[in-house]
């Protein structure tokens, strides 16, 4: 029971952290996640979330 619930905590804070990467709001993704039944919900973020959106990397050029 102890490594399912630690499986379950990792799945939420992962998709959590995705969602909020990709610029969706965390907890809107978080609890339909958890309602279905985590692993289905995990597969549906999976296949339906957005892109990743580039972030620019400033670059300091010495002269």
């Amino acid at each position: 029971m102890a490594i399912y619930s630690l499986l379950v905590v990792f799945m939420l804070v992962w998709t959590y952290h995705d969602a909020e990467s990709r610029g969706v709001r965390g907890l809107l993704v978080v609890i339909p996640t958890f309602m279905t039944g985590t692993i289905l919900g995990v597969i549906l973020w999976l296949v339906f979330r957005p892109e990743l959106k580039p972030v620019p990397v400033l670059v300091r050029v010495r002269e």
